[in-house]
């Protein structure tokens, strides 16, 4: 089940819900169609908040701070992420703890390699 929608709000881009994480190391073509475009994503699992047509929360916040750390073709995930496909077929590498913008504290980070 997933469900794609473009954000209002600057710097969002577009926003995609799944049911898991397995989007994983194929998103780079497959969510897109195969059409060669490369993208980067932050992956944050928490609690949204929905705003008309748009959503917002901290937890949408957190994960536009760790896509902010991907590079072209990355997907960074949160602990938090990481903690809730544990068990899967995603492969994670650590990325270390890291300060994110205006958030107190270090992140853990992870880049998803493969599932």
């Amino acid at each position: 089940m997933a469900a794609t929608w473009p954000s209002t709000a600057p710097g969002r881009g577009w926003w995609s819900w799944r049911a898991t994480c397995r989007c994983g190391g194929t998103s780079r073509t497959w969510c897109w169609g195969g059409i060669g475009t490369q993208i980067r994503a932050g992956l944050h699992a928490g609690e949204v908040e929905l705003r008309g047509d748009d959503v917002g929360g901290i937890a949408v916040n957190i994960a536009a701070r760790i896509m902010a750390t991907a590079g072209a073709g990355e997907i960074v995930v949160s602990r938090t992420v990481r903690d809730l496909v544990a068990g899967s077929d995603v492969v994670l590498e650590d990325r270390g703890s890291q300060p994110l913008r205006g958030l107190e504290g270090e992140w853990e980070l992870f880049g998803v390699v493969s599932r």
